[in-house]
């Protein structure tokens, strides 16, 4: 017969790595986010220290000219609060006693009831990771990329529209493009490859974005202009990569920089985002990184109250933050759908 015991062996053991390997692979945004590493996250919001303004003990000197040298306050603390997710899983008395047996009967039975877990975790935290939400039935989501790329609202506690604030702004193109506007060469600035470099260039400072996502109609258009006009742009210095479907130049310090372009079913409809991942920071509580919740060391699975059956939930506690909004671009209304 089984018990607890060999629930909590087999999940920990079959179940959960896989679950974090899928979503994540599932995931491309996020997945490059949390490879820059990920920070224990402590306390009851996010408090991180992000450089805002410019240096003032700054200036030009000749021979025994005077100099600043008390220094301004460059740090603003960036808040945000955590974002909580679950999904439960859970086996009835009758579900035991029918399966009794070798672990492989195990198995079988919970492999189904953890697709659904992970379908369902996907669809929520992937589709507030591109909202502008903060909390939906008073609790609260990830703050999306459609917060971070703004100007003028106020994300994570600074205000954007702050005289002094501006390098807190994102790069944002509202203009409505229609998709046979975006194939067409003649259209000079409503031209995709012309639009999406406009903006890449507009977000370039100290980094260049080097990640491009887009709906699905979107990069059907992109993969239509590759296969129709061969780009090509500036005698090679920049050009459509037909492998990757990306976008590469020279910087202006010679080296050559590349976009990669994908498509996620996630991204909000007529979106194009460009973003530099390693701008960004994800910060996950421990053992809540779509793990089994053990609440107070009481095991991942708990029996129901009256009831014949023992439920384990699936949670991902945690927040994302972007420390470098400048480096971040977003178009609104790039075609038909």
């Amino acid at each position: 017969m089984l018990d607890r015991t060999m629930l909590e062996a087999v999940t920990r053991e079959l179940f959960i790595p896989g679950l974090q390997n899928q979503l994540y692979d599932e995931m491309p945004v996020l997945q490059r986010i949390v490879q820059n590493g990920v920070e224990d996250a402590k306390g009851r919001a996010l408090l991180d220290d992000v450089v805002l303004f410019k240096n003032a003990a700054k200036g030009r000197f000749q021979g025994y000219s005077y100099v600043i040298t008390q220094g301004n306050n460059l740090i603003v603390q960036a808040t945000l609060n955590y974002a909580n997710y679950y999904q439960s899983v859970s086996i009835s008395l009758d579900e035991e006693k029918q399966n009794t047996g070798t672990k492989e009967v195990l198995v079988k039975m919970l492999e189904p009831k953890f697709e659904a877990a992970r379908t369902g975790l996907k669809l929520d935290v992937n589709t507030d990771l591109y909202l502008a939400l903060t909390a939906v039935s008073g609790k609260y989501t990830l703050v999306g990329m459609q917060a971070v790329c703004s100007t003028t609202n106020t994300y994570a506690n600074i205000n954007r529209a702050t005289a002094g604030n501006e390098g807190w702004q994102s790069n944002v193109d509202t203009t409505a493009i229609t998709d046979e506007q975006l194939k067409d060469p003649a259209q000079g600035t409503k031209y995709m490859p012309t639009v999406l470099r406009r903006l890449w260039l507009k977000a370039a400072h100290d980094k260049w974005p080097t990640l491009g996502v887009l709906t699905k109609n979107l990069y059907e258009v992109w993969e239509t202009i590759a296969e129709t006009h061969n780009l090509q742009f500036g005698n090679e210095e920049a050009n459509l990569g037909f492998g990757k479907a990306g976008l590469s130049a020279k910087s202006a310090q010679g080296r050559r920089v590349r976009l990669d372009i994908i498509w996620d079913s996630y991204c909000p409809a007529k979106a194009a985002f460009l973003l530099t991942p390693e701008d960004f920071k994800a910060f996950v509580f421990a053992g809540a990184n779509f793990e089994g919740a053990d609440v107070m060391g009481t095991g991942q699975w708990q029996r129901g109250g009256n009831q014949l059956a023992a439920s384990m939930q699936i949670v991902w506690m945690g927040q994302i933050i972007c420390r470098v909004p400048r480096e971040q671009a977003f178009a609104s209304a790039l075609g038909d759908g």
